[in-house]
């Protein structure tokens, strides 16, 4: 019988003993934070760097375009070589990098901008000091042969024109003085060529003139003497 009372307590201490092992928590107690499995170095996500694509440098390469246009319909690049070989080789760097290296493309376009303004600049200044010699030129000649009186109106437009060119070279507009001066010296052309048939005509009339004047005066002599 006492072995039986034995056994029975050791079953009771064991149902105890897994009853406090699984009683429900409280309500309102904290919960202890789950602790979070240790991360290594090489765990941990690698951060990309992210790389800014530049863009194309359109802008620069149409401006640098413009500019060397401007210098070839002039011919400018005679006036200021260097200058201008140096900015044709960037602008051609420029362009092979065109899409493929967009940085050094805006780099090298930025330096043919530089150096086709600075051939612009010298070039028409020469430029334009031949073409006011050219317009001069013509126009001494027309006044020469009186074209001022002989075709006063057209002289008058032709130089009306050729002052428009000066003023605008002063003020700085330099495509706009060329322009004019090309007009100014095809008027004066025109006036000169015009005045010149005109006094070859006189010419030509007048010597005509000498020879019947002279023929009668032989034809008179001679009746005289018969």
């Amino acid at each position: 019988m006492k072995r039986y009372i034995i056994i029975g307590i050791f079953f009771a201490a064991l149902i105890l003993v897994a009853s406090c092992a699984t009683a429900p928590k409280k309500p309102g107690a904290a919960e202890e934070p789950a602790e979070e499995p240790a991360v290594t170095p090489a765990e941990k996500p690698v951060e990309i760097a992210k790389v800014e694509e530049v863009p194309l440098p359109e802008a620069e390469y149409i401006q640098a375009k413009e500019l060397r246009e401007r210098i070839l319909r002039y011919d400018l690049n005679q006036y200021a070589q260097n200058e201008y070989d140096s900015a044709e080789k960037s602008f051609i760097d420029g362009e092979s990098a065109y899409g493929k290296d967009n940085a050094r493309s805006k780099a090298s376009f930025d330096q043919a901008i530089k150096g086709y303004t600075a051939v612009l600049q010298k070039g028409f200044t020469a430029y334009l000091d031949g073409r006011v010699k050219d317009v001069e030129k013509i126009k001494k000649s027309a006044e020469a042969i009186k074209a001022p009186v002989a075709v006063k109106d057209d002289y008058a437009k032709a130089k009306s024109v050729y002052e428009q060119a000066l003023g605008a070279r002063k003020a700085g507009e330099n495509e706009e003085a060329a322009e004019l001066l090309d007009e100014a010296e095809g008027l004066f052309t025109d006036v000169y060529d015009v005045t010149l048939e005109k006094k070859t005509r006189a010419e030509k009339s007048i010597e005509e003139s000498r020879t019947e004047i002279q023929t009668l005066e032989e034809a008179v002599e001679q009746e005289e003497l018969e």
